[in-house]
């Protein structure tokens, strides 16, 4: 293995990290990362996101514009979108639960700098106490519904749902 990517971990070896693991690294993982993948972005607090990784790219004599940015959303059709949303929700009680320690959440802190800090802190309490189902209870279904893309399908105007969009069509 080159010695270039020994500095990050291996999912940061392919070059794509986590705003979490550039916080904690002071912004040294761009001397060699390519990019960043981002699991639950915002758009309205898109800067929380962002700013340590322009900081970071500059620390690096990167242009942040020269980094690959990918956000990784779920795309779901439904009719039930608050159902849809409390489902992806519920999910975040494990991410802010489980992902790192007590004292440092990778995931639980990017979700704070979007403006979350009191309910994650809450989930990720009640999660460390092994109350699961009140932690994914706890979740905000707002981060449910803005870190994913969600919505009713599509319809014609006479209301019905086109072919090409029904479970049934072949995508050939």
């Amino acid at each position: 293995m080159p010695s270039s990517l020994l500095c990050v971990p291996a999912v940061q070896a392919v070059g794509r990290y986590d705003a979490g693991s550039m916080m904690a690294s002071g912004g040294s993982v761009l001397g060699c990362a390519n990019g960043w993948l981002d699991s639950a972005f915002i758009p309205e607090t898109a800067e929380g996101s962002v700013f340590p990784i322009r900081a970071g790219a500059a620390g690096a004599g990167r242009s942040f514009t020269d980094l690959d940015i990918t956000v990784a959303a779920s795309a779901e059709v439904s009719e039930d979108i608050d159902g849809v949303a409390r489902r992806h929700a519920r999910g975040s009680a494990f991410t802010f639960g489980r992902h790192g320690s007590r004292t440092m959440n990778f995931k639980a802190d990017a979700s704070a700098r979007r403006g979350y800090g009191e309910d994650v802190t809450a989930v990720q309490r009640l999660w460390l106490q092994r109350e699961r189902e009140a932690a994914a209870a706890r979740a905000q279904l707002e981060i449910g519904r803005k870190t994913n893309l969600l919505g009713p399908g599509p319809t014609s105007s006479s209301g019905s749902t086109p072919s090409a969009c029904s479970s049934t069509s072949s995508p050939g």
